[in-house]
């Protein structure tokens, strides 16, 4: 079970990442049509996952000691 859970986890970040490289590459291509609040709500959630990430390995850092 946990790995079919981390898994779709390392499915949603490769969905996540692709979808921020596309919106860049539109977006230099033709940055009149394609404004930030396009790929807003992905970027947060990338911001948040760096963040969720950084914090577990801070605890499990802690853990050790």
């Amino acid at each position: 079970m946990k790995a079919i859970f981390t898994f779709l986890i390392l499915l949603a970040k490769l969905y996540l990442g692709f979808r921020i490289l596309y919106w860049a590459i539109l977006e230099i291509s033709n940055p009149e049509l394609h404004s930030l609040s396009e790929i807003e709500g992905y970027l947060v959630f990338a911001v948040f996952d760096i963040w969720i990430s950084h914090s577990i390995t801070s605890v499990d850092d802690l853990k050790k000691d």
